[in-house]
């Protein structure tokens, strides 16, 4: 009986330590990860994502001379004659190559509070991009 009882102190124990591992990686990749947005003023990032708003509409053929339109109109929701999906995959990836853009997720990238972050800057760079 006592041998019995060892073996199911053990495999708690396992079960435990098993647990504990999963539950510091965890926290520990969540720590990791840093908002690139963060570090960066809301001009900065207004400038990179227009820049990187007209690399994806040039990559994707979206309309010429839209100079980061697109961006706006899909985080208002105005229906383009493009799909918002595939622009902010071309969007992200142009990011990534930035220096300081290269933990950026997709979603950070469409997120309503990173939008509202910069809108205004970002919308100032869209009236003075116009000829």
């Amino acid at each position: 009986m006592k041998n019995n009882n060892k073996k199911g102190e053990k495999m708690k124990f396992s079960k435990m330590m098993v647990i504990n591992a999963v539950l510091s990686g965890c926290l520990l990749l969540t720590a990791c990860h840093n908002n690139p947005l963060e570090r960066h003023t809301q001009e900065e990032n207004a400038r990179a994502f227009m820049a990187a708003a007209e690399g994806a509409e040039n990559q994707l053929h979206i309309q010429q001379d839209s100079k980061g339109v697109s961006y706006r109109m899909c985080m208002e929701g105005i229906q383009g004659n493009f799909d918002c999906k595939d622009f902010f995959n071309q969007m992200l990836f142009k990011l990534k190559s930035k220096p300081g853009y290269k933990s950026l997720t997709l979603d950070e990238l469409t997120s309503t509070s990173t939008w509202n972050g910069i809108k205004e800057d970002y919308k100032s760079l869209l009236f003075n991009a116009i000829d």
